[in-house]
């Protein structure tokens, strides 16, 4: 009479834990632009165009903005940031399945996603630390239009 159960999440829990995750992933947007080599900035910017390009294709996509978000991790130059919003990521990645599924992604919000991917990479180019602070929180936090 021992054994594994699969943890459930209710909506609130989860909104609980996006706030606080786009918060520190703000501060990881933020140190991107402080911190990013020309190097680093030419690999965002191509993990950008492959984003585009695969706007339709919903795996492949999903698969990049993994990719995408990890050259954002590198650019902070933090390993300790870097480790604990990985470790966010998947737990954030394994409530959205259970609480949404795996349902086809709404064309919209993949949208969405895109345009605050686009003026994240825009503000990192420029520098700008509280601009990539915002749109990396606000990237993050779009996630919340699937569970409302």
């Amino acid at each position: 009479q021992v054994g594994c159960r699969v943890t459930s999440y209710e909506p609130q829990a989860f909104r609980d834990f996006l706030g606080t995750f786009g918060e520190m992933e703000g501060q990881v947007g933020a140190l991107a632009a402080e911190r990013r080599t020309p190097e680093q900035m030419a690999e965002l910017e191509r993990l950008l165009k492959v984003l585009t390009d695969s706007i339709e294709d919903h795996p492949r996509f999903r698969r990049t903005e993994r990719e995408f978000h990890s050259q954002v991790l590198r650019m902070a130059n933090s390993e300790i940031i870097a480790r604990l919003c990985e470790q966010m990521w998947d737990f954030g990645d394994f409530v959205h399945t259970t609480l949404v599924g795996t349902r086809k992604e709404d064309p919209q919000l993949v949208r969405d996603t895109l345009e605050s991917q686009t003026r994240l990479v825009q503000a990192i180019r420029n520098q700008n630390q509280a601009l990539a602070r915002l749109h990396m929180a606000v990237w993050l936090t779009g996630v919340l239009a699937t569970i409302t």
